[in-house]
């Protein structure tokens, strides 16, 4: 079943049916290792990044292999 169709069985927009199955632990502790790394390293990762950088981020984690640590810094670094 595609995604359209499930979000009108379900009566929700794509937007909110996205939402109801984010990892919201999951990306507030990714928020959390954002703003650590920061102030850790004096630096500052500009806004208009912040969300590619969550997104990136999300996305590696919820792969089978996990997200590594050392990925978290690369990212980190790179944005920063």
């Amino acid at each position: 079943m595609a995604l359209g169709s499930t979000c009108v069985l379900h009566g929700l927009s794509k937007k909110a049916f996205a939402a109801e199955g984010l990892d919201w632990e999951l990306l507030g502790r990714l928020v959390e290792l954002m703003d650590e790394w920061c102030r850790e390293h004096a630096a500052e990762i500009p806004p208009l990044k912040k969300g590619s950088v969550l997104a990136l981020l999300y996305s590696q984690a919820l792969q089978p292999r996990g997200l590594l640590p050392e990925h978290i810094q690369i990212v980190f670094h790179a944005a920063a």
